[in-house]
């Protein structure tokens, strides 16, 4: 054993691949469609709210608009959409906590919700 797996023990069929798919990948679990933050921003910043705080973080909001804009398969996107929101995230953390909160996604023509949807526009 040198401490490092080797290509043909990761994708070996008892390999590490195979115990990772069986024991921590959720297989057969329906997943629910991202709401239309267009025609539901509750029901958008709920869904991406993945660990219930009750605020979404830059990790949160990154997802939430890869899965919205259907980015997954475009890494170059992927990326680039990142680095716009950390650079944009102080603009809609007014309270500067470091995640937005419902109010702050929901503010009225100046939110992120608001500003999302102005950019399905463009």
């Amino acid at each position: 054993m040198d401490g490092q797996i080797q290509r043909d023990e990761f994708l070996a069929p008892n390999g590490l691949l195979a115990f990772i798919r069986s024991h921590f990948l959720k297989q057969n679990v329906p997943v629910a469609p991202v709401p239309d933050i267009r025609h539901d921003k509750h029901g958008w910043f709920s869904y991406f709210d993945e660990d219930g705080s009750g605020e979404l973080s830059v990790q949160e909001v990154t997802r939430g608009l890869i899965k919205s804009y259907k980015l997954a398969q475009d890494i170059q996107s992927v990326n680039r959409l990142r680095e716009i929101v950390a650079n944009i995230w102080c603009i809609f953390d007014a309270d500067g906590s470091g995640e937005i909160d419902r109010t702050e996604f929901l503010l009225p023509n100046e939110g992120l919700a608001d500003s999302i949807i102005a950019s399905f526009a463009h």
